[in-house]
């Protein structure tokens, strides 16, 4: 006859992670039952994409440093993300970075590409970055990037394209609509 198993008390632990073992029980003289189940709850503002966590995260290093220095935040637009989205993905495809596009295009022709009217812009690139606060921090020690970081915008789009070896490749465009 196989052993049994008894819990001391009718207590019942659930961990909520995937794969993980959850033993319950019932009454004091019964065995306790263990089986396998997968249950995932993300916590409050968890973003389940790792691309989109990686945006999140240079969007709040960006406006930690904006807010250091008495600027308003810069708010994530979707269309301005699409035209950074665009050319990330093209610098990861050339493993090269370069602020020019596909045929000699800059980041005013991505931005019309993407559907949104720009009145300024201005873009930052870099490679290799695997944690979001260190390529924001090398930019800021840069004056010409930082000069984009606190600069007038009012909006910002982040995109990372990643090559098959993963190697990250960020673009970071701030833009300003017309004013009209």
């Amino acid at each position: 006859m196989p052993a049994r198993r008894h819990l001391a008390a009718g207590i019942v632990a659930l961990v909520a992670f995937a794969g993980v073992t959850v033993v319950s029980a019932g009454a004091v003289d019964e065995p306790a039952r263990v089986g396998y189940r997968a249950w995932r709850i993300d916590p409050p503002g968890y973003i389940a994409d790792p691309e989109q966590r990686a945006r999140v995260a240079v969007r709040n290093e960006i406006n930690a440093i904006r807010a250091e220095h008495g600027l308003d935040p810069l708010s994530l637009h979707s269309k301005v993300s699409k035209a950074a989205q665009m050319h990330a993905d093209y610098l990861a495809s050339i493993r090269k970075l370069d602020h020019l596009g596909p045929g000699a295009t800059d980041t005013g022709y991505r931005l019309q590409q993407a559907g949104f009217s720009w009145w300024a812009w201005g873009e930052n690139v870099g490679a290799g970055f695997g944690d979001p606060a260190v390529l924001v921090d090398t930019w800021f020690n840069s004056s010409a990037h930082r000069a984009q970081i606190l600069g007038d915008y009012p909006y910002m789009g982040v995109g990372v394209g990643v090559t098959p070896d993963n190697v990250p490749y960020w673009v970071l465009v701030v833009a300003a609509a017309p004013p009209y």
